[in-house]
């Protein structure tokens, strides 16, 4: 391991010109350590400390890049991260691939520039894992204008050892993507921080069933190709992105997962256990293009828009006062949220809304399913107006959320009374949330929807197998609810039947194979799916489909297409505090983060 990493690097940095090397002497005859010897070799993740912590010593390298504090492009200062970065000349790295040549000093006194060669006394220190110099006693500046040369590192690495190899080193990386907002938890919105990649990471289980080794070996897979571009501040929640350039991010300006950029040089730093680059100059993205909603609306005359709307809670009682047990923390909040989902629905014109996450509070006039009606028919026509599905309160449901269908009555009609399926798993003593279900005649056809919300992911439940591990804690509880569905739908076997909701399950995984394996089809594996890879929805790093839409024969020939409005999981969630009180049809600006759940837009043939 230890010959290979060395040869990667020592090939890499054969090709890169020399300038010419000036070597300083520290006062008095003090010996100089090199920066290799205080990173040390690095053999484990567990353990890489440097054996030199809490020692004086006397450092003599270039500085790479410098975040002592300064202007940001909106005119703001920062102090960034209150120090700059070291690295050896060529002529003194030493022998081992496994030392890094680079180093961050914590010095925010002694002010120092890119290219400067310094000989430096400081104590040696660790945080947060990164092995950094402190204290800074003294620098002489000897040269200016030193070049280092970046060294070309790719993504995915083959083995996370090379990531230490070059902490604190000045890198550069050709083609990489991103890939996630929320990162290792401290994210975009918290520390300015996005995740790039090589490729677009797929939850293991959206495309195929896997053991629970298979399945950690792609997780672990995953880590070697994930880079954290940082903001170059160590500021928490900071008010200017450099995102996707320097005009920063904003409505107008926003990036989404799948923007690429084509070079990016910067130093490698870290946090823990995770890898960070710090750009030594603006970035500039390539933003991926948004499709037109309203020429997808335009293929078919009706539709059905299936939406998780994120715990859509109007507040308590008459007055209306927040927080409520759950969603919007404030009134403005609510506001924003509701504008959005206003915005969306509206956008996607569709005759049937499967809504998810609704509060259960009944249908009273300050019930959140009729404020939602009132609010979304305020920007509709007189003819295309909608009214909610009085589906009387289902004693199976005793959960604080539910499933609704809003609909308009002029271009849609009921067939019979809406049923729910008590999906209740008694045996174990688990409440689960029933799914709704109900006939509507479209254009003298019908349909019967049924409207899932499967138990959630999190924690564990009685029953659980060890298949938890890989499709997360009630795995035995889903399947269960899989099974209590086909069979209530037994003797409606001749009818089309949609079975539409969030799952809580990707597309290889139990319950969804449970209904593919008892004739229903997976609408979105079908040509007439518009978009080229299905997600709904990202968690860690990684993209899946949550929001499925199940068809048997029957409805299969009344369906025209299937779309994910991807104008959610592919943006940060922070876009949603951007946005005012008031709904704005902009296809954009509108509707953008106003859930963690894409929409999904089925499309009806005439």
């Amino acid at each position: 391991m230890k010959q290979t990493l060395y040869l990667m690097i020592l090939l890499l940095c054969m090709f890169h010109a020399k300038a010419q090397q000036v070597k300083c002497k520290a006062p008095n005859g003090e010996k100089i350590t090199p920066i290799s010897q205080i990173q040390s070799d690095i053999t484990s993740l567990k353990n890489d400390a440097s054996p030199l912590i809490g020692q004086w010593v006397w450092v003599e390298a270039v500085v790479t890049v410098s975040k002592q504090g300064g202007v940001l492009p909106n005119g703001q200062y920062d102090t960034q991260y209150k120090g700059y970065w070291l690295q050896e000349q060529i002529d003194d790295y030493d022998q081992s691939a496994q030392t890094s040549e680079g180093l961050f000093v914590y010095d925010k006194q002694f002010k120092v520039n890119a290219g400067d060669q310094i000989i430096i006394k400081a104590k040696v220190g660790e945080y947060n894992q990164v092995t950094q110099l402190q204290s800074v006693k003294k620098i002489i500046r000897c040269a200016s204008n030193q070049i280092i040369k970046p060294i070309k590192i790719s993504l995915p690495v083959k083995d996370l050892l090379i990531m230490e190899s070059i902490e604190g080193m000045l890198v550069s990386f050709d083609s990489l993507m991103v890939s996630d907002f929320y990162g290792a938890g401290f994210g975009l919105q918290n520390y300015g921080q996005i995740v790039l990649s090589s490729k677009l990471h797929f939850v293991p289980t959206e495309h195929k069933q896997l053991s629970l080794r298979e399945y950690e070996t792609a997780i672990e897979d995953m880590k070697k190709d994930r880079l954290f571009l940082n903001d170059g501040s160590y500021e928490l929640k900071p008010s200017f992105l450099p995102y996707p350039n320097s005009k920063g991010l904003s409505l107008d300006n926003p990036i989404n997962i799948g923007s690429t950029i084509q070079y990016l040089t910067g130093v490698k730093h870290g946090y823990k256990q995770n890898h960070l680059l710090i750009p030594n100059d603006d970035v500039q993205f390539d933003v991926k293009p948004l499709p037109n909603i309203k020429k997808i609306t335009e293929n078919a005359k009706h539709k059905i828009a299936l939406l998780n709307a994120k715990n859509y809670f109007n507040g308590e009682g008459a007055n209306k006062t927040f927080p409520t047990k759950r969603g919007a923390k404030t009134k403005q909040a609510f506001l924003i949220q509701q504008s959005k989902l206003v915005s969306a629905l509206t956008q996607v014109d569709a005759d049937i809304l499967a809504l998810i996450e609704i509060e259960n509070d009944g249908f009273d006039a300050f019930s959140a399913v009729v404020e939602l009606t009132q609010a979304l028919n305020k920007y509709q026509s007189e003819d295309n107006q909608y009214t909610y599905l009085r589906s009387l309160s289902s004693k199976a449901n005793s959960d604080a959320i539910t499933q609704v269908f809003l609909y308009r009555p002029n271009t849609v009609s009921l067939k019979g009374e809406p049923t729910w399926i008590d999906l209740n798993d008694a045996k174990n003593g688990i409440s689960v949330r029933p799914a709704l279900m109900q006939v509507f005649e479209i254009e003298g056809e019908s349909l019967r929807l049924v409207l899932n919300h499967f138990k959630s992911r999190r924690g564990s439940c009685k029953g659980d197998s060890a298949l938890a591990k890989v499709e997360g804690g009630c795995e035995s509880v889903r399947m269960r609810s899989a099974q209590k569905i086909t069979d209530a739908l037994k003797s409606n076997a001749n009818e089309a039947i949609i079975l539409l909701g969030d799952l809580n399950a990707y597309s290889n995984e139990s319950p969804v194979l449970w209904f593919l394996n008892n004739d229903f089809i997976n609408s979105k594996r079908l040509l007439l799916y518009l978009n080229e890879q299905s997600y709904t929805y990202g968690f860690n790093g990684m993209l899946g489909t949550l929001d499925h839409v199940l068809v048997n024969d029957q409805a299969k020939q009344k369906i025209k297409f299937v779309f994910d409005w991807r104008i959610n999981s592919d943006y940060p969630s922070m876009l949603a505090k951007m946005t005012d009180e008031n709904p704005t049809m902009s296809e954009f600006a509108g509707a953008v983060a106003n859930s963690d759940h894409d929409l999904v837009l089925i499309g009806l043939n005439d």
